[in-house]
C-alpha cells in the first residue's frame, strides 16, 4: 500500500514538472517581453467640472491590443487635430478592474516561482495610475499586483508542502528617484548609504544594502502594513 502510494506521489510530481515546463514554453512563445497599456478614468478638475461631459483623448479599440491618442486641439502651429495610433500587447481601458490586471500578469509569477527570473516595471507620469496598479488599498478587490503577487506565493507554498517543500520568503522594496536608488523599508529616515547594483555569486543583477525582511504571505495584517508603510515612506521622503 506505501509503495503504491509513493509510485503515485512520483507520477504526480512529474505531472507539475511538465506542466511548469509546458507553462514556461508558453511564456516564452508569448514573448518574453510583453507591454500592457493601462487608462485610467477620468477624473474632474476642479469642484464644478462635469467629468461626465469630458471626453478621453485616448481610444482604446475593440482588439483589445491597440488604442488611438487624439489630439482635439489646433495646435500652436495651425495644425489641425490628429490621430496616433500605436499597439500593444493588451489594452486595459478605464473600467478595468484589479482582478482583471493581476490576471494577465499572474503568470509571471508562477514563473518566478518555478525558478525563472522576472521583472514587472510600471511607468508612466505622476497622477497616472502607478501607485494604484501596482499596491492599490485595501484588502478587498482594490487590492493591487503586489499583494496579489504574495498571496499567489502564499498558495502555491501551501500546495508543494503536500510534497514535503520548506520556503521562506524575504522581500525588499526599493524605489528609483532622481537616478538613485532608495530603501523604502529603512529602519531609519536619514539613509545616506549608496545602493549600488552588482552581481552576486550566481551572476544574478542584485541592490546591494537593502533591507530584507521575511514575510509570511498567510498574514494578510503583516502584508498589509508593509505595503501601506512603504507607500508612505515614498510618498514623504
Amino acid at each position: 500500500m506505501q509503495s503504491k502510494q509513493k509510485e503515485m506521489e512520483m507520477k504526480l510530481m512529474e505531472a507539475n514538472t511538465q506542466i511548469r515546463t509546458m507553462h514556461n514554453l508558453i511564456q516564452e512563445l508569448r514573448g518574453n517581453i510583453r507591454v500592457f497599456a493601462r487608462i485610467r478614468p477620468l477624473l474632474s478638475d476642479g469642484p464644478d467640472a462635469d467629468a461626465s461631459a469630458a471626453t478621453s483623448c485616448l481610444l482604446p479599440q475593440i482588439d483589445g491590443t491597440s488604442l488611438k491618442i487624439i489630439r482635439t486641439k489646433v495646435d500652436s502651429e495651425g495644425r489641425e487635430p490628429a490621430e496616433h495610433k500605436f499597439n500593444f500587447d493588451k489594452i486595459f481601458g478605464p473600467e478595468s478592474t484589479q482582478s482583471e490586471v493581476f490576471a494577465e500578469v499572474s503568470e509571471f509569477v508562477q514563473s518566478a516561482l518555478d525558478g525563472h527570473r522576472v521583472c514587472l516595471f510600471s511607468y508612466g507620469q505622476t497622477g497616472s495610475g502607478k501607485t494604484h496598479t501596482m499596491q492599490g488599498y485595501g484588502t478587498g478587490r482594490e487590492r493591487g499586483i503586489i499583494p496579489r503577487a504574495i498571496e499567489q506565493v502564499g498558495l502555491y507554498m501551501d500546495k508543494i508542502a503536500e510534497f514535503g517543500w520548506e520556503y521562506t520568503m524575504e522581500i525588499s522594496f526599493v524605489e528609483i528617484y532622481n537616478e538613485t536608488v532608495r530603501d523604502l523599508l529603512r529602519s531609519s529616515d536619514d539613509d545616506n548609504v549608496k545602493h549600488d547594483l552588482a552581481k552576486d555569486s550566481d551572476g544574478n543583477m542584485v541592490v546591494k544594502d537593502v533591507t530584507m525582511i521575511e514575510v509570511d504571505p498567510h498574514d494578510s495584517s503583516q502584508v498589509t502594513y508593509i505595503n501601506i508603510t512603504q507607500a508612505i515612506v515614498s510618498k514623504v521622503t
